[in-house]
């Protein structure tokens, strides 16, 4: 891990970079909540999971137990997904390139060359980076978010990313976060 000491252009204030890694790639990953909750999706389905072993727990009508196995299915199911998705899914960026790497491992790659359009959803809660035939979802919930708009202001023009930015900001502000 690197750190450099920048001056950023519209953010008008000095601030430690730390996310860098050995190829010299930004990282952004998922936070360790999003692991523990992922954890404990999955333990409790696993926990449910012992409900059919305990005698008389269950009804002698298949249908009526129905329900109950779909619980535990959907909760074992998306506690390996979201277990996987806080650990493999990242973000890795540079001056020259965005890579997208999927909770499969799956990674999609653009140049900032070809990106088009750059905007901001709040009902995703995520920056949408646009080229002429790829749409790049990268979440606000990943650790260091702020970094990818820093290389943004860097590398485009104001008027390709000020709308971005400014929903980005008005998101923070209403969700009650500081940015350090």
């Amino acid at each position: 891990m690197q750190s450099q000491q920048t001056q950023r252009g519209i953010f008008q204030k000095s601030f430690t970079v730390t996310n860098k890694n050995e190829q010299g790639y930004f990282v952004l990953k998922l936070g360790k909540f999003q692991l523990v909750v992922g954890i404990g999706i999955l333990l409790v389905g696993l926990g449910l999971a012992v409900i059919p072993f305990i005698p008389g727990q269950l009804s002698d009508n298949p249908a009526d137990n129905f329900p109950i196995f779909a619980f535990i299915a959907i909760c074992i199911l998306f506690g390996i997904y979201w277990t996987l998705k806080a650990c493999n899914e990242q973000v890795l960026f540079n001056e020259e390139k965005l890579s997208v790497k999927n909770a499969l491992g799956k990674v999609k790659e653009l140049k900032w060359e070809n990106v088009q359009k750059i905007e901001f959803k709040n009902s995703n809660k995520a920056l949408f980076v646009v080229t002429e035939n790829k749409k790049f979802k990268v979440l606000i919930a990943y650790e260091s978010f702020y970094t990818i708009m820093v290389l943004i202001s860097e590398l485009f023009e104001k008027e390709m990313y000020q709308d971005a930015l400014i929903n980005v900001n008005q998101f923070y502000i209403n969700n009650g976060v500081r940015i350090e």
